[in-house]
């Protein structure tokens, strides 16, 4: 094994001149600092597998930063635990003539554990390092190599990871024996140059002098646009254990059998407890949501990424005894649980997050996800938990992991499935508002508004906070009624739904105001448009929407009785493919009534559709700020 080591570092001294580099600003190209806030001068990055217990990873990476909005990509982050140890690490700083002004050791790098407090979690660490920076732009090299024991989790490459960074070089090499297979897929590469020399054979991916994009919201994600790099073995070791998978279904049935089996194991006061609990439901499903909530109650959440936390989940006595875990243990816990009851579920990997990232149906890798939840098969319809939070809703997502390709770990293997996606005819905020306004300008009132599907998600936090805290949120809820006080809360629960019904009941003394004869007012004080959105022109990718929405409001105002109208705000009404804005304004017997109704549909649109989207939120923007104009009875 040694030799074989030594003749693929002497191979990658063959495929790679290594000399003295510049880095000085002037150097960089002109067009590669259109739109960027960085340049990555040079990314060299090697990954060397030895054996299928035995892998390298280089990282040669010198990146310029421009100016202080930079200031989040100077900071170097190192994970590391038993399956994967820092060989060497080090940082160089360079000035804008490409001086070197500051040298940092490993010994430099602030070393923690990853977790806190949490005793099954202490192997996991890491060492970080944020340079003091007093003027841009600087440059900051990372010298970095580490070694595993597995090659189930062959790194990935993001070489340009936002829009607006550009790359000088860049190049992600694969050094292997030409017998030891993998898989790659690629978007926005070029073809790899494949180099075979005897018993090694190398695969090296380059890129120069790519621009950094101009920053265009609502785009689709950048993984889809972006160049990246995903690499899969074929055959690999983790942890001991051996393996092989070409696609999902092979994939899965090896984490079922080799990370997932045993695992669910219970003590049996604990079983004793379940059967105890669940004795009266009368169906499955009831019994699904008492075990949920119970689970929730006794356990906490410890937050570890798949793959730095070890990609097998803690046994189920464990989480048991300990009430807590990460996602995975929490998963599998709960699903030991409903076992006991004779509930069938199913330990389900998904890509987690505000955007909705699918996994490729035509290439399997362990890296495409980054969470765990669980799903119920029941015979009509499927139920999906999220296991890591105390207060979600039985058969609640959110906006984490809805709407999304995700897998399935099955005892005969993996297998993508969808979950639910809340369109915007469910995502509904709905409100009822009826007030008074007086002569003076004051104004008191009722509120009532309703948040279910994605909006839900608008007061999940607030029901948790304390009553200072609560009291500040609302006020920032309905800034643009001025200095309320709050006569009246409450905010209840609908579960089954799920659904928020909040009662709020204020009054104000400086609502209307009054010029001469004129009493002067906002007809809409409870929804008013904040979105800023800038123009993009000559915009090049598709609008995405991600989620969309429906917000109906209805606002009843009760004038003085020695006022009457004198400016009724005008009516407004634009529609679009992806959404329409709504405002109408009628008074009758000495009331305003005002009914608000914006709709935005999630989807992919041509990017022509920006402008009107655009358009859509100005005109809401105005039109939510529309003034009523009264004027005293002669």
């Amino acid at each position: 094994m040694k030799k074989t080591v030594l003749f693929f570092i002497a191979f990658l001294g063959c495929t790679a001149v290594i000399k003295a580099q510049s880095y000085s600003v002037a150097l960089i190209p002109q067009d590669l600092k259109s739109y960027a806030k960085a340049v990555v001068r040079k990314d060299e990055r090697t990954v060397i597998i030895s054996s299928p217990s035995n892998m390298v990873y280089q990282i040669k990476k010198a990146t310029t930063l421009l100016n202080q909005t930079s200031e989040d990509m100077a900071k170097t982050v190192v994970l590391y635990n038993k399956s994967r140890k820092i060989k060497s690490l080090a940082l160089n700083i360079y000035d804008a003539n490409g001086y070197l002004i500051g040298k940092v050791k490993e010994s430099d790098f602030e070393d923690r554990n990853y977790i806190d407090g949490y005793s099954l979690f202490q192997d996991d660490r890491i060492k970080s390092y944020r340079p003091v920076i007093r003027s841009y732009p600087v440059t900051v090299e990372e010298i970095i190599e580490i070694r595993y024991n597995q090659t189930l989790a062959i790194p990935d490459w993001d070489p340009q990871y936002h829009d607006n960074i550009a790359i000088e070089k860049a190049s992600f090499e694969i050094l292997k024996s030409p017998d030891y297979q993998i898989k790659f897929k690629s978007v926005a590469l070029p073809d790899p140059e494949i180099n075979t020399q005897g018993k090694a054979e190398s695969i090296k991916w380059t890129l120069a002098n790519v621009k950094a994009n101009k920053y265009e919201p609502y785009s689709v994600n950048e993984d889809k646009r972006l160049p990246n790099l995903k690499i899969s073995p074929v055959k690999f070791s983790y942890d001991g254990i051996d393996g092989e998978y070409t696609d999902w279904k092979g994939y899965g049935k090896w984490v079922y059998d080799k990370l997932l089996t045993g695992r669910q194991d219970l003590l049996p006061s604990t079983a004793a407890t379940i059967k105890d609990l669940v004795k009266n439901c009368k169906n499955q499903k009831e019994a699904a949501q008492l075990i949920y909530e119970y689970a929730q109650k006794k356990n906490r959440y410890v937050s570890v990424q798949i793959g730095i936390g070890g990609f097998q989940p803690m046994k189920a006595s464990e989480v048991d005894r300990l009430s807590y875990g990460d996602c995975k243990a929490l998963v599998n816990y709960t699903s030991a649980l409903l076992g006991i009851a004779g509930i069938e579920s199913i330990y389900t990997e998904v890509k987690a997050g505000p955007e909705r990232v699918n996994y490729l149906k035509d290439f399997a890798s362990i890296s495409q996800g980054n969470h765990i939840i669980l799903c119920l098969p029941f015979e009509k319809d499927s139920v999906w938990l999220e296991c890591t939070s105390k207060d979600m809703p039985f058969g609640f997502l959110g906006s984490f992991t809805q709407g999304r390709r995700a897998l399935l770990i099955k005892k005969d293997g993996g297998e993508l499935v969808k979950t639910p996606s809340y369109n915007w005819r469910k995502n509904l905020q709905q409100r009822n508002a009826q007030f008074e306004l007086n002569a003076l300008g004051s104004l008191n009132g009722k509120i009532r508004t309703l948040f279910s599907g994605i909006q839900y998600e608008n007061r999940e936090s607030l029901a948790e906070l304390s009553p200072t805290k609560k009291e500040e949120q609302i006020k920032l809820s309905y800034r643009d009624i001025p200095d309320f006080e709050i006569l009246s809360y409450n905010l209840s629960q609908e579960k089954l739904s799920p659904k928020w019904t909040e009662d709020l009941e204020l009054s104000t003394a400086h609502f209307g105001t009054q010029n001469g004869k004129y009493l002067i007012f906002d007809i809409n004080p409870v929804n008013v448009s904040k979105m800023d959105l800038k123009e993009v022109i000559n915009r090049k990718n598709q609008l995405y929407i991600n989620t969309g929405y429906t917000d109906i409001d209805t606002i009843k105002i009760k004038v003085p009785g020695n006022y009457k109208l004198e400016t009724l705000p005008m009516c407004v009404n634009k529609s679009f493919d992806f959404g329409s804005y709504e405002l109408k304004n009628t008074f009758n017997n000495g009331e305003l009534l005002t009914v608000r109704k914006m709709i935005i549909k999630e989807g992919v649109y041509p990017p022509e559709h920006y402008e009107a989207f655009v358009n859509l939120y100005e005109t809401a923007k105005k039109f939510d700020k529309s003034r009523c104009v009264l004027v005293k009875n002669d």
